[in-house]
């Protein structure tokens, strides 16, 4: 259950944090802020309390062993907080027996730690774990506001759900004693952990999936590393193994030196091949500036694809956009605009009638869509470009959503994509039946080595142009809407069955009488699903057709042939192989000519 409520935050920062080199901090947040005033809710006659955060598992895998020592919150009115805990969640939200509670006394305004008598080994069960505190609440009042004794918690604002367990009664919007979300923000409770290997010099290569060159070409790997150790480290050396052959092993130096429990990305070299092949490879990091590595996850793992060739893309731009967005017209403009401007038959746009609220165009896989949101604060309007990951959020993190401020910023981002090389295409092709009222759609798809063909769906969209808007906000109301979809497969797509690098599907679409033929266009895009990783849902390739001619059409025409045709023109008095979509120009050898417009 959702129940939301106002919480009025400002922030400050207090005392750095004394950790030793071999320890880590494991929260919601992993920094020394907290709130400058304390918040609580009262007023809802809750009694005791708890608060905290859900904690996926990422946040501790690549301490793996370690021990959790301590653990530390902040308090802004000692007295009222009686208990930390770290439990388990289950499948329905709800918590399991907690795995250790440390009980509250004598704490100070501020942090405060509490060392844990038994260390306890971090979870490896795979499971989320809620972090938090418990706590009485207070409903003192004086001079009619609630005194600062109802007002402990340092809550820290962020994309995170705060979630609170407590006695909420049906006159505030609960249903009793349960869980409830309150809203995105990070209470201030922090595990410290001591880390179970790796001494002063270790270091941890993160895998890395597949990794390509063009065949007779040098490649290079991306390679993230991360100082599990706990010295700062300006050197280390690693030896590359591709297809079970080792390279000599080679030291890196890095630009700048790194500092315990901090990343970076380095370039490893990596050999030339004439054999396309897509070849396993693993790198160990023997060394750390000359000292071995003590990490005991010293190897990363992938593939490094040699490959015939690489294909163009075609990029596909997804609007988030509906008739009550006020600010949607706006970004629709811009986006016309920067279409208009690039002239470009590799780009083309689906509009997803969500985001902010809907309407009477919104489909059910354009809701689906809003799980791309990496943050909860969902809106419209928005684009996504192939749904990469290009982005940065307002928490400073790695987003697929843009929300630009001009047709520039569209135009720059589209050519950034149009310009990367893809490991896949589409071929779609359009034919229409007999009596116009449907077409099946006939995708085929090519792959290189380094394709990963397990991950990839197909999703298919038929979109139509030049739709009347029926109440748009920010708008007169001749308003058109454009890229509806008015047919799509399923919101992630199927799964694709290969023959080699190859496969291929039809899909047999009905038309709607009410759909006006000449604005509809048909789009294919190849993109993975992963259902855990909205960053990992990337469109690899598109393809676009218009619908062609009709049967009926067609067949006229090749009766006029008989007449003896000549030639075929365009509007603009172009000579062309075969009619197309538009205004055709037919000339016939007695020297007459005709008009035929295909819609």
């Amino acid at each position: 259950m959702m129940t939301s409520f106002l919480l009025c935050l400002s922030f400050t920062t207090a005392r750095a944090n004394d950790l030793t080199e071999s320890q880590r901090l494991i929260g919601a947040y992993n920094t020394d802020d907290i709130a400058s005033s304390g918040m609580g809710f009262p007023g809802y006659d809750l009694g005791t309390v708890r608060v905290g955060n859900v904690l996926t598992p990422d946040k501790w895998q690549e301490y793996k062993g370690g021990k959790i020592i301590a653990i530390r919150y902040a308090d802004m009115h000692p007295g009222k907080v009686s208990k930390l805990f770290f439990a388990p969640v289950k499948s329905n939200g709800s918590t399991g027996s907690d795995l250790f509670s440390v009980n509250v006394s004598g704490a100070v305004q501020g942090w405060n730690t509490i060392t844990l008598p038994t260390p306890i080994t971090l979870p490896t069960d795979g499971k989320s774990y809620m972090l938090g505190l418990e706590y009485t609440q207070d409903e003192t009042m004086e001079g009619g506001d609630y005194t600062d004794a109802c007002k402990p918690l340092s809550l820290i604002s962020s994309g995170n759900t705060l979630r609170m367990y407590g006695n909420l009664k049906a006159d505030y919007g609960g249903t009793g004693l349960g869980w409830y979300d309150f809203g995105y923000y990070d209470v201030s409770v922090q595990l410290i952990i001591q880390l179970a290997n790796g001494g002063a010099e270790a270091l941890k290569p993160a895998d890395f999936g597949i990794v390509s060159a063009l065949k007779g070409n040098s490649g290079t790997l991306n390679l993230t590393v991360t100082n599990t150790g706990t010295k700062s480290l300006k050197s280390f050396s690693y030896i590359t193994t591709i297809d079970g052959t080792a390279q000599p092993e080679a030291t890196l130096t890095l630009d700048d030196s790194l500092k315990a429990a901090t990343s970076t990305t380095c370039n490893i070299p990596l050999p030339a091949y004439d054999e396309p092949a897509k070849r396993a490879m693993t790198v160990e990091v023997t060394k750390i500036d000359g000292t071995e590595n003590t990490w005991s996850e010293k190897t990363a793992q992938g593939y490094y694809a040699t490959v015939s060739q690489y294909y163009d893309r075609n990029v596909l731009i997804e609007e988030f956009t509906t008739e009550p967005c006020t600010n949607c017209p706006a970004m629709a403009k811009a986006l016309a605009q920067a279409l208009a401007e690039l002239k470009s038959n590799r780009l083309n746009v689906v509009a997803h009638h969500s985001g902010y609220d809907t309407d009477w165009l919104t489909q059910p896989c354009d809701e689906d869509m809003l799980w791309l949101f990496v943050t909860n604060k969902i809106s419209a309007p928005n684009l996504m470009i192939d749904r990469q990951p290009y982005f940065t959020n307002d928490e400073g993190n790695d987003d697929n959503i843009f929300h630009p401020n001009n047709s520039n910023e569209i135009k720059q981002m589209v050519n950034y994509e149009l310009a990367q090389p893809t490991n896949a295409q589409l071929q779609l092709t359009l034919t229409p039946g007999d009596d116009a009222s449907e077409v099946v759609a006939t995708v085929k798809g090519t792959c290189n080595e380094a394709f990963d063909t397990d991950c990839q769906r197909l999703t298919f969209y038929l979109t139509e142009d030049s739709i009347k808007a029926h109440e748009q906000k920010g708008a007169d109301e001749n308003y058109i809407q454009n890229h509806v979809i008015r047919y799509y497969n399923s919101s992630w797509g199927d799964n694709i069955t290969w023959t080699g690098n190859t496969f291929e599907k039809t899909f047999t679409i009905s038309l709607n009488s009410d759909w006006k033929k000449k604005d509809l266009t048909a789009v294919a895009v190849i993109n993975r699903y992963d259902g855990k990783d909205k960053l990992n849902s990337t469109i690899s390739n598109a393809a676009f057709a218009t619908l062609p001619p009709t049967a009926t059409a067609i067949q006229q025409l090749s009766q006029e042939a008989n007449r003896g045709i000549t030639g075929i023109y365009n509007a603009e008095g172009n000579r062309i192989q075969n009619v197309q979509k538009g205004l055709n120009i037919i000339k016939y050898a007695d020297g007459t000519a005709r008009k035929v417009m295909i819609k």
